[in-house]
Formats: structure tokens, sequence, C-alpha cells
């Protein structure tokens, strides 16, 4: 299975967050974010959205341009 989230992994780091954080706040344990972010589980549609809406929050609080599903998924 191809890895197609490696904007992921990238803007969660340039962010400084860590994955227990980024799990914690969408709802699922560490664990499981680190298999759907090293691409061997799937995030479904839901969570991929809660995840752009962090991280679009947190670029606002920084003043940054937003990003996209595609740029952070590669979809």
């Amino acid at each position: 299975m191809e890895n197609k989230c490696l904007g992921l992994k990238k803007l969660r780091e340039e962010l400084d967050i860590t994955q227990l954080e980024l799990a914690k706040t969408i709802g699922m344990t560490r664990s499981n974010y680190c298999l759907k972010e090293n691409g061997k589980v799937q995030f479904r549609q839901s969570e991929m959205l809660k995840i752009l809406e962090v991280f679009n929050n947190l670029l606002r609080k920084k003043k940054q341009g937003l990003t996209t599903l595609e740029q952070i998924f590669l979809v």
C-alpha cells in the first residue's frame, strides 16, 4: 500500500504537533493514528476533515496560509 500521508507527517512536524497530541485531538489512540500516518490503515473521511480543521486552526494562529486535503493526504 502506497503511503499517501507524507504531507500529513511533514505538516504535523512543521506545526510541532506530536502523534499523540493529534491523535487525542481527533479522538483516537496514538497507536491507531501511527498506523494510519504510516499508510498501514486508511484514514476515514471524517478523520481527514478533523485533521484539516486542526491544521488550519493552527495555521491561522500563526498567520500562515491555509492547507487543503490534497496537500495533506496527496489525494
